[in-house]
């Protein structure tokens, strides 16, 4: 989804031609939030589901070997 360009409004309140200002670039925290709102993110993170939930039982795995030598021994003493 593409962002909606910002820009100055001014009243028209004479005849002629109006010139119409963008407004300065948004800073970093700005253009995040405009992106969680206007970006479909959740349904991509919500589509790769199954590849999420083997890297946390992979990560769980793995913390769990690496501190069962240290259970065993004080659980020994």
């Amino acid at each position: 989804m593409e962002p909606l360009p910002q820009t100055d409004t001014v009243p028209i309140t004479e005849g002629g031609s109006v010139f119409v200002q963008p407004l300065k670039p948004a800073n970093p925290m700005l253009r995040f939030h405009r992106y969680i709102e206007t970006s479909d993110w959740d349904e991509r993170i919500i589509g790769g589901e199954h590849l999420f939930n083997m890297i946390c039982l992979l990560a769980a795995t793995l913390s769990g070997m690496a501190l069962l030598p240290v259970m065993i021994a004080v659980l020994l003493k």
